[in-house]
């Protein structure tokens, strides 16, 4: 997906697993142009990637989403948030 806002532009990629739940996405950010008469950088880091786990249930649906991320594509995966839901079958 590409999108822009403003002047930054963002390129993402995402991957999905077997169960079409997102495995990961990667980030590219860039600023397109100087606003005339600003020195302003861009507030976006230019390489972002995340990767997402899970464990499922016997339904096939994840009941824990674990999350990691870094911030350059050599530098190591850090912790990020976790997940978890309930599903009640009828």
């Amino acid at each position: 997906m590409r999108r822009q806002i403003f002047n930054q532009e963002q390129l993402i990629e995402s991957t999905y697993n077997e169960n079409g739940d997102k495995a990961s996405e990667i980030t590219l950010s860039s600023q397109l142009r100087d606003i005339e008469g600003s020195d302003q950088k861009s507030p976006l880091p230019p390489y972002s990637e995340v990767r997402y786990s899970y464990l499922y249930d016997d339904g096939g649906n994840w009941t824990e989403e674990t999350i990691s991320y870094r911030s350059s594509p050599e530098g190591a995966f850090e912790p990020g948030t976790k997940r978890r839901r309930t599903l009640r079958y009828y």
